[in-house]
């Protein structure tokens, strides 16, 4: 079994087993809710999660404006305050301001740096290597590629993974595509890098078979909704417990079934408003659910027994602009 048994948190190394995707909770005129995030981040650790990843899609890095991103991850470093690594998503529209932004974090307490290929322009696999390796060039921390072409546009190529891993710029890939003949090609690159390589898949549904066949873990969003139901499925497979694991993944399936809904991820902030923590709020323009999809949304998940829901649907605050 690839997946080791956790170590005592090392925050400046790339974390194995389950990483909560986190939503960027905001406040009803959209700035950062400082309060909520820390509450979520407490959840997460105090349930045994391995790491964190702020500013992924789920974090709608790309939607939010540059204040807001800057105090998530000022807020997100305070909450983890070392306990686990924390990994930050990187996603802009040019590659001299992702090289730029990679550059900052750098001076930052980080485990790495999750990089999604610049969005709306076409970019060819030669683009895709170049953009790597000028990151890489200027990243104190490991880059991460994050193939997710339902959002970028575009694909990572196996074979233009594979030059980067032997090349170094890359050390892992986190796959969002639900695409387990993908994710195989991705995870059989540790056997052609003498360093460490990292392949985290990004779908909930997928976890399972995913850390079977050799993933370091996933990175996913319903682990920021019921975190410790996805570190119930790591930990039965961590014991062999394959019995368990095929129930903890068929529960977390359901869940992230119901979450998707409306605009991602309004379906994770409903969740979580439901849950007493944040607001249902997304970034501009996109409005998160209304009232009646909350209590749609709340039958659901009561049905399927997440933890922390509030008694009553008027709890979840909703911005109706």
């Amino acid at each position: 079994m690839s997946l080791s048994t956790p170590t005592p948190a090392n925050p400046s190394a790339l974390p194995s087993g389950v990483i909560p995707a986190l939503p960027t909770p905001l406040t009803l005129d959209r700035r950062l809710d400082d309060a909520a995030l820390r509450a979520v981040i407490d959840r997460a650790v105090g349930s045994g999660v391995d790491g964190l990843l702020l500013l992924g899609s789920s974090g709608e890095v790309a939607s939010l404006g540059a204040d807001v991103r800057e105090r998530a991850v000022e807020v997100g470093l305070e909450a983890a305050a070392g306990r686990v690594p924390v990994i930050v998503g990187v996603a802009a529209t040019d590659a001299p301001q992702t090289r730029a932004t990679v550059e900052r974090l750098g001076r930052l307490p980080i485990a790495g740096v999750l990089v999604a290929p610049p969005s709306y322009g076409t970019i060819d696999q030669r683009g895709v290597i170049a953009l790597y390796e000028d990151v890489a060039s200027v990243a104190r921390q490991p880059v991460l590629g994050y193939h997710i072409p339902a959002f970028t546009g575009v694909r990572l190529e196996p074979a233009t993974v594979a030059h980067l891993a032997r090349s170094g710029a890359l050390s892992g890939v986190k796959d969002s595509n639900r695409d387990l003949e993908y994710l195989q090609q991705i995870i059989a690159l540790r056997d052609e890098t003498d360093r460490p390589w990292h392949t985290y898949v990004g779908t909930d549904s997928l976890v399972l078979p995913s850390i079977l066949l050799g993933a370091a873990g996933g990175i996913t969003l319903a682990a920021s909704v019921a975190p410790s139901w996805v570190v119930e499925l790591v930990a039965a497979v961590r014991a062999g417990d394959l019995s368990t694991a095929r129930r903890s993944q068929a529960r977390l399936t359901k869940l992230i079934l119901a979450l998707r809904r409306g605009p991602f991820p309004a379906g994770a902030k409903g969740a979580l408003a439901l849950q007493g923590i944040a607001t249902p709020t997304l970034a501009a323009p996109q409005t998160g659910l209304f009232d009646d999809e909350l209590r749609d949304l709340a039958a659901v998940l009561a049905d399927l027994g997440v933890p922390d829901l509030e008694a009553l649907v008027g709890h979840a605050s909703k911005e109706h602009s």
